[in-house]
């Protein structure tokens, strides 16, 4: 408990410390292998040019959201 920097209250306090404890171990998103995955993008040759669009409509939702440090 000595490296989340509780109080005594805080320790005695069941939500504060779970709420402590998922922020630690909260998975983090690898944002350079997002943004890879991103710029290596092509387009199938059994691809739409809509399943395409949509496919890095999606994969640049995830760079964003891993930027921001939203997911």
């Amino acid at each position: 408990m000595f490296s989340f920097n509780l109080t005594n209250e805080e320790v005695e306090n069941y939500k504060v410390v779970v709420a402590r404890f998922n922020t630690y171990f909260n998975v983090r998103t690898n944002v350079i292998y997002e943004r890879s995955v991103f710029n290596r993008s092509n387009q199938n040759d059994s691809d739409s040019v809509d399943d395409f669009i949509t496919r890095l409509y999606s994969q640049m939702i995830s760079v964003v959201l891993a930027t921001c440090g939203t997911r």
